[in-house]
This record gives structure tokens, C-alpha cells and sequence, in this order.
């Protein structure tokens, strides 16, 4: 699958001056210390010093855009709980995490819920994008996990 090298993080708490939550755009990581920064690019001109459009993150946060949208148009990162038809019924009842794996690719992992009583794997690679809808992130959503309409 080819993707895009765009990566999401959650803005480091002890940074001054930032209003957002998370930020987008090149991956830049510390190798010394394993911080790791996102740098909007777009934002860089002759002008700018690159230290203006480094942005520290939580590396725990840190996730890749899969190269896939769900149906809505939402990008789909690393670290996304989304929610999918199941093959047989049509219905949304499949809920879990993104997450890179086998050292290859993407799946979601999801644990029994109310509507689907067992664990399951399933590659992203596989599902039609009008299937999967974003419902979070592990980091701010993490109790979506176990909620399916």
C-alpha cells in the first residue's frame, strides 16, 4: 500500500504557546533522547527557522496516516479506534484499534463486545472505505473501544 509520511502527536503538556491538541505533518525523532517532534512544512518559507515549525509531541501518541479514509473522508492514523461493518449482517458492530504490525501493515484489533462476542484481527487493507468510520483515538477515546451503536 503506498502511503503518505504523515504522522499525527499530541502536543507535549509542558509546552507554552499552543493551543491545539495535536498536530500534523513530518516526523522528526531526537535519536540521543527518542523525543520526537512534528514539523509543518507548509508553514516553512525562506524566513522561517525550522525550529518554528517543530512542534515537541508525546511520543507515546505518535501515529502514521495508513494512506486509507473512512467514510466520511476522515484520515485513518495509527492509534484511530474505528468501527466497521461486519461481513454477513452490513451493520456497524465491529469496533477496535489501528495498529501497525508483522512489521508490513495495518489491522484492527478489537476485543468482544455487545454485538460481537469474540476477539478479532482484521487487515484495513481489505475494507472498502465506505465501511470504516473514525470514532477517536486511543489517546483522548480510549472508552469507545466498547461502545458500538
Amino acid at each position: 500500500m503506498n502511503r503518505e509520511n504523515e504522522y499525527r502527536g499530541k502536543i507535549k503538556e509542558n509546552q507554552q504557546g499552543n493551543e491545539l491538541d495535536w498536530v500534523y505533518g513530518d516526523l522528526v525523532r531526537e535519536l540521543s533522547t527518542g523525543r520526537c517532534f512534528i514539523m509543518d512544512l507548509a508553514k516553512f518559507d525562506n524566513g522561517t527557522k525550522l525550529v518554528d515549525v517543530m512542534i515537541e509531541i508525546d511520543p507515546k501518541t505518535k501515529g502514521q496516516y495508513t494512506g486509507k479514509n473512512d467514510k466520511n473522508g476522515k484520515k485513518i492514523y495509527g492509534g484511530s479506534i474505528v468501527k466497521f461493518k461486519e461481513w454477513s449482517k452490513g451493520e456497524f458492530c465491529w469496533i477496535g484499534e489501528v495498529v501497525y504490525d508483522y512489521g508490513s501493515m495495518y489491522v484492527i484489533r478489537g476485543n468482544p463486545n455487545k454485538e460481537c462476542g469474540n476477539p478479532f484481527e482484521i487487515q484495513l487493507s481489505r475494507l472498502d472505505s465506505e465501511r470504516i468510520e473514525v470514532m477517536g483515538n486511543i489517546h483522548d477515546d480510549k472508552e469507545e473501544i466498547n461502545n458500538v451503536d
